[in-house]
């Protein structure tokens, strides 16, 4: 399928067919025609130019004028690549007029350096003036594939004149406008449309020209820095831009080349003189970059977008390889260790089985709770039977000297008492449930004092009554009965049964297992456990 360029303007169309050269690009047609009327004329005319040359049902670029777009240069702040595309559009909004979300809009940055703010150029067509481009050519048979910017395609053709970075002044004249151009290299600084009517003589446009390019001269020196334009290409052969290369190099010290399009690229056998061939500029310059398939510095059919970067996700794959090895050797080792587990518990709930059996008795072996009641009944005999020769002898241990008290009589007594006489001790955990009863003689109340206090170390919990009141003639003045509740240490008591029961169980059980193994026929549970001696 053959790639054409097409450019309109308001009265005529012009076009430019070529395919991919030895070298270059060929080129095989260069025509223009002539449009009037509404859209739908002037795309039956181009269908009807394009099928007599045979470029019928072609993919199309579309160069668009410097005067029928917007462009702004536009500041912004230090961005990635991949967020400089939103950043100039929201900030483009502010700079054009008329701007909104349905234009048409593409951006090229005037340096690449992303720390430091940095200028752009931006550029938008409106809407309706894309639609009708696009409209005019799918009515022709041919589908728009780019819309770039004249100026920039222009540069795309020159391109390997400008490899040398030199600043130079591009003069690319389009019937009753000029492109005026300033590149640094293959960089477009700036770019002007000036209208010279092609009803001035040759002076007149000469000198209006040469006017017009001491302003762009003069615009473009913020941009250049200490540097300054040094050379000028001015495209095609005529006398207006003969006169303007001699005063380019008088007045301004600029050497200046007087070029052809066509010789930046080869010529097709069909191809014919065309009257103008510097009108097609543009054109080929837009062919050209298509055929080497480069990006178009403008394309408003494809423009600039965030960079998504692609991921790769090969090391995810190994990793959740890896992963899901991992999870089935995990998933391998829980099972057989969950399988051993649930075997141990299948074992020990046996063992359960067997030991609640063991603790149920049968007729050679108590139950548990049988032994449990025996064992209640030896800690209460325990804690219930007293020492009475202790007691004296610790009761005499804290009475006082016999120059002090005297006792007539000691009773001991064991056994509760009424639960509303029970003196219990909740710190100790102790009820003070065996007594002993003194009437005895005190020489005094201090020395009564003095004697409850001792005999509440033991402790005892003592209480007394006086008999008499008083009588200081007498050595030993009062008379007293004396009462002291006292409990038995019942911790320590217990504790010591049960080392004693240990040690008999253990001398037992050993001694039941060594007859039993002598004669397992009288057992039907099997040997006895050591936690459980038969009953004697």
């Amino acid at each position: 399928m053959a790639t054409i360029a097409i450019e309109f303007e308001a009265d005529k169309i012009f076009v430019a067919e070529s395919k991919q050269g030895s070298r270059n690009i060929e080129v095989n047609h260069l025509f223009s025609v002539g449009i009037s009327g509404d859209d739908a004329q002037a795309s039956e005319t181009l269908k009807s130019a394009l099928s007599q040359h045979g470029c019928s049902r072609a993919d199309a670029i579309v160069v668009i004028s410097r005067t029928n777009v917007e462009m702004r240069e536009v500041q912004v702040p230090p961005a990635p690549a991949d967020e400089l595309p939103d950043m100039v559009r929201f900030l483009a909004k502010s700079e054009f007029a008329a701007m909104n979300d349905g234009w048409a809009f593409d951006f090229v940055p005037l340096s690449d350096n992303e720390t430091e703010a940095r200028k752009v150029i931006a550029v938008a067509i409106s809407p309706e003036y894309k639609k009708q481009i696009e409209s005019i050519c799918e009515g022709a048979g041919v589908k728009v594939k780019h819309l770039v910017l004249r100026p920039y395609a222009t540069v795309d053709l020159l391109s390997s004149r400008l490899q040398d970075a030199i600043p130079k002044l591009i003069v690319d004249p389009n019937g009753d406008n000029t492109d005026l151009t300033v590149v640094d290299g293959l960089r477009l600084l700036t770019t002007r449309t000036v209208r010279l009517p092609e009803s001035y003589d040759t002076l007149q446009r000469a000198r209006n020209l040469l006017s017009e390019i001491k302003r762009t001269i003069a615009s473009t020196r913020k941009s250049l820095g200490d540097r300054s334009i040094e050379a000028a290409m001015l495209i095609g052969q005529s006398e207006v831009n003969q006169a303007v290369s001699e005063a380019l190099d008088k007045d301004l010290g600029i050497l200046s080349d007087q070029i052809s399009p066509l010789d930046f690229c080869q010529s097709g056998s069909r191809l014919g003189q065309p009257a103008n061939p510097e009108r097609y500029t543009a054109l080929l310059g837009a062919l050209s970059k298509h055929h080497q398939k480069g990006r178009h510095t403008i394309d408003f059919s494809n423009p600039r977008r965030p960079v998504v970067k692609k991921r790769d996700f090969s090391k995810f794959y190994i990793y959740g390889a890896l992963a899901a090895v991992l999870f089935l050797t995990a998933s391998g080792f829980g099972y057989f260790y969950l399988q051993g587990l649930s075997e141990e518990i299948a074992s020990y709930e046996e063992d359960l089985k067997a030991l609640k059996t063991q603790n149920a008795g049968n007729a050679n072996r108590p139950s548990a709770e049988d032994l449990v009641a025996e064992v209640d009944k030896i800690d209460s005999w325990l804690t219930r039977d007293v020492d009475w020769l202790e007691e004296l002898y610790q009761f005499s241990e804290l009475a006082l000297t016999p120059d002090d008290t005297i006792v007539d009589s000691f009773t001991g007594q064991i056994g509760k008492l009424p639960p509303s006489n029970v003196v219990v001790d909740d710190s100790n955990r102790l009820e003070y449930d065996h007594r002993i009863f003194l009437k005895m003689k005190v020489a005094d109340v201090e020395k009564e004092k003095e004697l409850r206090q001792s005999l509440r170390s033991r402790p005892y919990r003592v209480s007394s009554q006086r008999n008499n009141k008083l009588d200081d003639s007498e050595d030993y003045g009062l008379n007293l009965d004396l009462t002291t509740y006292f409990a038995q240490p019942k911790d320590e008591l217990v504790k010591q049964a049960d080392q004693r029961a240990d040690i008999y169980i253990k001398e037992r059980t050993a001694k039941l297992r060594e007859l039993q193994a002598q004669n397992p026929e009288e057992s039907d549970e099997g040997p006895l456990p050591a936690e459980s001696p038969e009953k004697s």
